[in-house]
């Protein structure tokens, strides 16, 4: 059976979506209550995370703007996840597995609820800066690889898929930023061969460009 917390609030799992283009306000506003002033490339890829934890935005849930977990100490309001209830998870092939993994204390049974907006991004900035500072620190760089390296460390084991790097850096695109071409790390035979493709285009086209000069 999961875990009870007899300290916990627990409430109804409510969706409270927000526009994509609200979280990069919503976020500096958070971390400006705590005396930490984002710049532009760490703003873009800390709303690039809220989004890729809430669809978007479209599916933010009781205001939780990291998907935040709610450990055995926890006080506050919580909300239950879709897969807490065997009736609820039935049927669902990913539910199943998340239910029987919570069983086995591998997946969450509770995740935090707010009851603002503001509420809940001012504590998605103080669990990053208190409990994850390899993500404040990738998050200074507009590099999608190493973000999702940094985010499969102690974040979420969703990251460890490298797939992950993809939507990251879609993601950062839709927020303003050119993702970074140069992250070989743990990339193996396939990274550095498109790597290797990368640069030699680039020659390529460079070359191109001083023989339009020179005939011009």
């Amino acid at each position: 059976m999961p875990a009870v917390f007899p300290t916990m609030l627990v409430v109804a799992r409510t969706s409270t979506p927000v526009p994509q283009g609200a979280l990069p306000g919503l976020i500096r506003a958070a971390f400006d209550a705590e005396s930490v002033h984002l710049d532009r490339v760490s703003l873009a890829m800390l709303a690039v995370l809220s989004a890729l934890e809430t669809g978007r935005g479209a599916s933010l849930t009781n205001n939780n703007f990291g998907f935040i977990t709610a450990g055995p100490n926890y006080e506050g309001t919580v909300f239950r996840p879709a897969w807490f209830e065997e009736s609820e998870a039935a049927g669902n092939p990913k539910l199943e597995r998340l239910h029987e993994e919570m069983k086995a204390g591998r997946a969450p049974s509770a995740f935090r609820a707010y009851m603002t907006q503001e509420d809940g991004a001012r504590d998605f900035a103080r669990v990053l800066l208190a409990n994850f500072p390899e993500v404040i620190s990738a998050a200074k760089v507009s590099d999608a690889e190493g973000f999702r390296s940094a985010l499969a460390l102690k974040y979420s084991p969703d990251y460890r898929n490298p797939k992950a790097t993809e939507s990251i850096a879609k993601l950062m695109r839709e927020f303003g930023l050119t993702p970074s071409v140069i992250s070989t790390a743990g990339t193996g035979p396939t990274g550095l061969f498109m790597f290797a493709l990368v640069l030699w285009l680039a020659w390529r086209h460079s070359k191109k460009g001083r023989a339009r000069a020179v005939g011009a």
